[in-house]
This record gives C-alpha cells, structure tokens and sequence, in this order.
C-alpha cells in the first residue's frame, strides 16, 4: 500500500493529536496534529498541492500561538493577584454564608460561592449571617472566617 500525501497527512496529525492526550504540555503537539490534518485535507482537495511541509509546519506554529494566547486568558487569576498559589486560596476575601451561627473557635459549615466548605471562627464574636462573613484565611481545606465588621 503506497501512502498518498492525505493518508501520511491524516496519519501524522492522528499521531500528533494521540500523542497530546498522552503528554501534559504545551498543546504543541495538539497544534501540529491539527496541522497535520488540515494540510491531509488541503492535500486531498487539491491534488497540485505541492508545499505541504511548508504548510504544516506554519499553520502548526500559527494554531500553537493562538492556543497559547487562549490559554493565557484562561489563566487570568494569577495575574490579577501574584498572591495567589492554588485555587482554595482564592476564596480569601470572598462572602461566606453560615449553616448556623458560631461561637468563637467553633468549628462548621460555610457556603462560598455555593460550595460548602467546613470553616471555624477565628474572632472574639459570634457569627451570625446578619454581620456579614467573609473568609480571612486558609488551613489545609478549612476556611477562616471573620465577622466583616472586623476585617
């Protein structure tokens, strides 16, 4: 069997593509695996198609950069605040809203942006949904919380 220039194409952005899911990254084989089906399709279309390696290799690179650029806006959060080292550290700063109220150093439940989360009262005050609550700190996956009268 004699590959013609659409199967070696379709074969080599397949590869590329399987290659990604295998391979945490850049997305560059991604990229160049979407190349590569684009130039098996152009080659398939137009029988004349002579610069294929010119064509991957160029709408590979163009695809990588936009990717890269859509990635980038995606991770916006850490650009908006340096402070921030994991998702859960977000939160600080956030509106909490009580199952019940807590007396200070008690233990409970919060909803942050309607996820629960366990929390504890870290004020001299008891906290009720009525002051306000927002979440100050973070240890290991328990909330910190203060009235936003004190904050």
């Amino acid at each position: 069997m004699i590959l013609t220039p659409f199967y070696l194409w379709t074969l080599i952005g397949i590869v590329l593509i399987l290659l990604e899911l295998c391979s945490p990254g850049l997305f560059v084989c991604l990229a160049f695996g979407i190349s590569g089906l684009s130039t098996g399709l152009l080659s398939f279309l137009f029988k004349d198609f002579s610069w294929h390696q010119e064509f991957f290799v160029i709408y590979g690179a163009i695809i990588f950069f936009v990717l890269k650029l859509k990635i980038e806006h995606f991770n916006y959060s850490h650009k908006q605040n340096p402070h921030i080292t994991s998702n859960i550290q977000s939160l600080i700063g956030k509106q909490a809203h009580l199952e019940q109220p807590l007396s200070p150093g008690e233990c409970g439940y919060a909803y942050v942006e309607k996820e629960l989360w366990s929390c504890k009262n870290n004020s001299q005050t008891i906290l009720t949904n009525d002051v306000g609550v927002i979440v100050v700190n973070i240890q290991g996956n328990t909330l910190i919380l203060k009235s936003k009268e004190l904050s």
